[in-house]
């Protein structure tokens, strides 16, 4: 995204210079285009943060139940 975003600068640079403002239309539309992929790819990660913090939560809980368990069976023996 970074080079689509230089050819941009770079290309705007261009179009001042030249009072020519046509030839931009496909860089924006591929600069749009990465932003959207961009969001899409942070909330995916987002998602599956949300779900290895839950993931993790459950694990301690299931180890803290297991040695209540082993706990209670220790006290029955």
């Amino acid at each position: 995204m970074a080079s689509l975003r230089t050819k941009l600068e770079q290309a705007l640079d261009h179009a001042y210079r030249e009072q020519s403002f046509g030839p931009l239309d496909p860089l924006f539309s591929k600069e749009e285009a990465a932003l959207v992929e961009y969001e899409q790819a942070r909330s995916k990660l987002t998602e599956a943060e949300e779900r290895w913090c839950a993931l993790r939560v459950a694990l301690a809980y299931e180890r803290e139940l297991m040695q209540e368990v082993q706990l209670s069976r220790k006290r029955l023996n």
